[in-house]
């Protein structure tokens, strides 16, 4: 088995030379670019299922087949306006999509060639604004059942805007709006789900949120993580893993955090390491190795003991300048690596 991280880099906010790399991790010591390959702009999103690669840079929904890593192949290419969060339903061959301010799109991907968008969720009309600072729009997504669970941010600290929505999606077609619940002063970035409650971490705070009654989420505990941006979590087993970015004295530095949230109710902070980058957004945790992708490159962190992670290797296959985004973790058969 060959393990391959995928994760993009770009000169963000310009958008030349921007490209997403295959990276064989399977020697953590050791990682070899296996390919790259161009996007029209920076890209955020990736996820991965059954050999497709979906991405999502701004006006775009872009599948890829990966099934040959040395040269993934374009499939669709679908207009949407972005965002920073897929989520792929295998059984159903749905993908939901983070559409930034116009909500959450719905998009049927049962022909990878020809993929379309079949149902659109806006965010209570909170989309209609005025002014010169707009909100940042749905950034988080997370699937239970037959409900939809969406955070929000918003650029102007001011207005307090971000929100927890909540959808149902039973009839992909015609999804409900359902609830809403304001995260203020969590500026709420990223969404996990741990039984039935949503955990949202964003700017300097950390919320769980009673979703047992999905039509009326309710606050239970705001945790405070001064100077800390959380970005896009993990949850795997009773770990949240939060990449994020950390605003020291003098410095800006790409952060790494794990709690440990087998009680909702009493979430624990377990540790923190801090990496030589200047921000931290995405990460995926396999077989005790958590990916991160880092302005600066890829981090391969060994998380085998939570209250102890360190890190085994900074990877930069774009120059250390770049803004690295998006992360997938990809495992290959041998074969395919023999040529």
């Amino acid at each position: 088995m060959r393990r391959v991280v995928i994760t993009a880099d770009s000169c963000f906010p310009r958008r030349r030379d921007c490209a997403f790399a295959l990276i064989d991790v399977t020697d953590g010591n050791n990682p070899e670019i296996v390919s790259r390959t161009s996007v029209p702009d920076h890209c955020c999103a990736f996820a991965a299922s059954d050999h497709r690669l979906y991405c999502a840079p701004p006006g775009s929904f872009m599948v890829f087949d990966i099934s040959n890593p040395f040269n993934p192949i374009l499939e669709s290419r679908l207009k949407a306006s972005h965002g920073c969060k897929i989520v792929v339903s295998e059984s159903e061959k749905r993908v939901y999509l983070a559409d930034w301010n116009n909500g959450v799109l719905i998009i049927d991907i049962g022909d990878s060639k020809n993929p379309s968008i079949i149902g659109r969720m806006s965010c209570d009309g909170e989309n209609q604004f005025e002014g010169e600072i707009h909100p940042y729009g749905v950034s988080g997504l997370a699937v239970k059942d037959r409900f939809l669970f969406a955070s929000t941010m918003d650029y102007d600290m001011r207005q307090n805007r971000e929100a927890l929505y909540v959808y149902n999606i039973e009839q992909p077609r015609n999804p409900k709006w359902i609830a809403r619940i304001g995260t203020s002063p969590c500026r709420g970035h990223g969404i996990v789900l741990k039984r039935n409650f949503a955990i949202v971490v964003g700017l300097r705070h950390t919320m769980v949120i009673d979703i047992s009654r999905p039509d009326e989420p309710t606050i239970i505990s705001i945790i405070d993580t001064p100077e800390r941006f959380g970005m896009n979590p993990w949850m795997s087993g009773n770990y949240v893993y939060v990449p994020e970015t950390a605003y020291e004295p003098n410095r800006r530095m790409a952060g790494f955090r794990i709690l440990d949230v087998s009680n909702p109710l009493h979430i624990q902070y377990l540790s923190e390491i801090l990496i030589p980058a200047k921000t931290a957004s995405n990460v995926k945790v396999v077989d005790n190795v958590a990916y991160l992708a880092c302005q600066g490159g890829l981090a391969m962190i060994d998380v085998s003991n939570p209250q102890s992670p360190y890190l085994m290797n900074l990877f930069s296959p774009g120059g250390s300048e770049r803004i690295g985004e998006g992360i997938e973790v990809v495992d290959y058969a041998d074969e395919v690596f023999a040529h």
